[in-house]
Parts: C-alpha cells; structure tokens; sequence
C-alpha cells in the first residue's frame, strides 16, 4: 500500500483580491495562485475535509479543492449582504460564517447550501467566530464589543449567552 505524502503549504489572501499557496518545504516559494479570484479583497479562510474555504469583501465564499489541483469547486454569491470577515470548521459537514452584516450563518460544506443563520449582532460587524467541538458551541465577537455564545440545533441558533467585554 503506497501511502501518501502530505504537503507543507501556507494559504495566503490578500487585499488584491489573490489566494496565494506558498511551499513551506525548502525555500518557501510560491506554489500556485488560485483561480478565478474574489472581486476584491480575502479576508477569511476555513479548512474542512480535503477543501479549503475563503470568504471575501466581495460577499462571497468559494470552496477550493486542497492538494495538486487547487481547482474552484463551487462559489456562494452574496453569501452575506457585506463581507465575510471570519469562518470556520464546525465539523466536516458545516462551515460557520460569521459577516460585517452583523449574521452568523452555517452552510453545508459539501453542496455550499445556507442551512441556519441568524442576526447574532444588530448593526455591527462579526469580527471573528470560533467553533468549540467539546460543548458544541459557537462563539461570536463583535464591534459591539461582546461575545456572544450560542448552541446550534438542526438547521437554527439559539442565543445560549451575551458576555460583554
């Protein structure tokens, strides 16, 4: 059985609107730079499975397949009405992506469908969201200057907790 050999790569996104692989092996060059790009700039990044995820200032998120093809798999339009600032793995199956708009909203990472969302907090950005496996909850923080806590059931959030700060 030949086993394969996994990669050191960073992931790069920028202001310019790239997405940019490095080798982290010998001298650190560039490995390739993905295609097509988001129409402004990348702001967020999430890895589930054998996919990478990036959300842009564009509005958008697009699933890129990891390893030697880096192909585009698929591409979200609009997935927020402002940029997506933060997202991340909540297990294989779901992406959290958390949105200047103020929501908070949870995608199937296989078919890129909205499954849950909600306004998690009015009128400012989600700066960041973090997901955590032990009590299965989601953590959001704000312009609003809190983190807010909240427990996901099928296809809804519920606010569990608001921590101002």
């Amino acid at each position: 059985q030949q086993q394969q050999q996994q990669q050191q790569v960073l992931i790069s996104g920028s202001r310019d609107h790239s997405i940019k692989v490095w080798s982290m092996e010998g001298g650190r060059d560039l490995q390739c730079t993905l295609h097509p790009p988001h129409y402004d700039g990348v702001q967020s990044f999430a890895v589930a499975g054998g996919s990478l995820f990036s959300g842009s200032r564009d509005k958008s998120i697009k699933k890129w397949q990891l390893g030697s093809a880096w192909k585009m798999q698929l591409a979200v339009n609009n997935a927020h009405t402002d940029w997506v600032s933060s997202m991340v793995n909540m297990n294989h199956n779901t992406i959290v992506s958390g949105g200047r708009d103020g929501s908070v909203k949870l995608w199937d990472s296989s078919s890129g469908a909205a499954i849950g969302e909600t306004l998690a907090h009015r009128g400012s950005s989600v700066n960041s969201v973090v997901y955590n496996r032990i009590n299965d909850v989601i953590y959001t923080a704000s312009s609003d200057r809190t983190i807010k806590v909240w427990r996901v059931k099928p296809g809804t959030m519920a606010d569990a907790e608001t921590t101002t700060v």
